[in-house]
């Protein structure tokens, strides 16, 4: 998983790729744990994907990335400015 730039503000890129066809969905999560912003991507067939994230309704901060690929979850940590 690849999140560019980061830091930014309002808007990233979100890049990863599925080695076979897979459930894919997304949370991203404030520093208290709460969830901010979801995403179920549904099942994307196998290669490199990526998607625009919008965060210009969500206050600066730390947020983290959790990004869930047929049950596997990978995790990044980004810094959102305004």
């Amino acid at each position: 998983m690849n999140v560019y730039p980061n830091p930014f503000s309002d808007v990233t890129n979100l890049e990863f790729t599925v080695a076979n066809s897979a459930a894919v969905t997304m949370d991203v999560l404030n520093m208290l744990g709460e969830v901010v912003m979801t995403n179920d991507f549904g099942t994307l067939s196998n290669g490199s994907h990526r998607t625009e994230l919008d965060f210009s309704s969500i206050e600066a901060g730390l947020y983290f990335i959790n990004l869930n690929v047929d049950g596997v979850t990978s995790t990044t940590k980004v810094t959102l400015t305004k």
